[in-house]
């Protein structure tokens, strides 16, 4: 297996976990069906043509998408529970809870943290398979 063909199974493995994780936090077929095709190909489509565009090299421009999907998609394994609870209270009062300034600086440092984990692990995997 080439080195690209290995980052190219590894962005298709991190659309459908991004995919996945968008999914499990809509509600209604059409929401969902939207997120498990329209939105990972509207994403795939928007970076292959962003970066062509703008002559980013195809090798970077697929660690970043699959930093940024693996990021997310990590995101909400980590916060389910907050999901979960947000879904409960809009079934009880109709409305969401608004994000504390806290709870932001927390999501984005556990974005940031998450996203640097799975760089340097993907960069492991890189070094001892190429």
């Amino acid at each position: 297996m080439s080195y690209e063909w290995f980052l190219w199974g590894l962005a298709a493995v991190s659309a459908a976990a991004v995919s996945l994780a968008l999914a499990s936090m809509v509600r209604g077929w059409r929401a969902k069906v939207f997120a498990l095709v329209v939105l990972p190909l509207a994403l795939s489509a928007y970076m292959a043509a962003r970066s062509a565009a703008r002559g980013i090299d195809e090798v970077v421009a697929l660690h970043i998408f699959i930093l940024c999907s693996l990021g997310l998609a990590l995101m909400r394994l980590v916060f389910a529970g907050w999901i979960r609870r947000q879904w409960e209270l809009y079934d009880r009062e109709g409305r969401w809870a608004q994000m504390t300034p806290r709870q932001l600086a927390v999501f984005f440092a556990a974005l940031i943290a998450g996203m640097a984990g799975l760089g340097a692990v993907i960069a492991g995997v890189e070094q001892v398979l190429f």
